[in-house]
């Protein structure tokens, strides 16, 4: 069975993967439907990260999760920590850093102008969270949030496994191998891959 196109956001990708998979699970082999459940799980911890829920915090439809009882209050000051090293990283100067923190606040309890209806980010294809913060990119109470969020939500959900094929295809590729053949690397990389992602037990006796 194969399933849409993802979407192209990370706050997205993970509830539409668990959609999609529920929907088709059960007329999977039990061992396979086993499998599945299990790589979900594991891959869900992965992305378990504070700029993963970040993302899906910046997404407009989903903020009201991110301000309830299923997210502390310690998630909110993660929030805070992580979007003001990332300004630090980008040469802000303390000032601007505070500014955007306060719009971080405003938009946690849906103020103006972060009040902007969905339809502001409606295109042809459906919302877009990414038009909605362009729409406000123009506001000057809300450009620096909207200049982050931008580049948060750019970010490829499913970036992660292919770097980590071709780090393991540089780590093949060292001073003590560096006869082989493109094949045999290939070759490689994708049993190792098979076997990271999939390590049965053993039948038991």
């Amino acid at each position: 069975t194969s399933l849409p196109p993802p979407p192209h956001t990370r706050s997205r990708y993970w509830l539409y993967l668990v959609k999609e998979l529920g929907a088709v699970l059960d007329n999977l082999p039990l061992d396979y439907q086993e499998h599945i459940i299990w790589a979900v799980s594991v891959r869900a911890k992965e992305q378990d990260t504070v700029l993963a829920r970040l993302a899906l915090f910046l997404d407009p439809r989903f903020r009201q999760a991110a301000s309830s009882s299923n997210i502390s209050s310690s998630s909110m000051r993660d929030f805070i920590t992580r979007l003001s090293e990332y300004a630090a990283s980008q040469g802000w100067d303390q000032g601007r850093i505070s500014g955007v923190l306060g719009q971080l606040s405003q938009y946690g309890l849906g103020q103006p102008p972060f009040d902007l209806p969905y339809a502001s980010g409606t295109t042809s294809s459906g919302f877009s969270a990414r038009m909605w913060w362009q729409t406000l990119r123009t506001d000057a109470a809300a450009a620096d949030l909207a200049e982050l969020a931008l580049v948060l939500l750019e970010v490829v959900p499913h970036a992660a496994t292919p770097e980590r094929v071709f780090s393991t295809m540089g780590w093949y590729e060292s001073g003590k191998a560096a006869r082989l053949s493109v094949g045999t690397n290939a070759q490689k990389t994708a049993i190792k891959m098979h076997y990271d992602s999939y390590k049965p037990q053993a039948p038991s006796r």
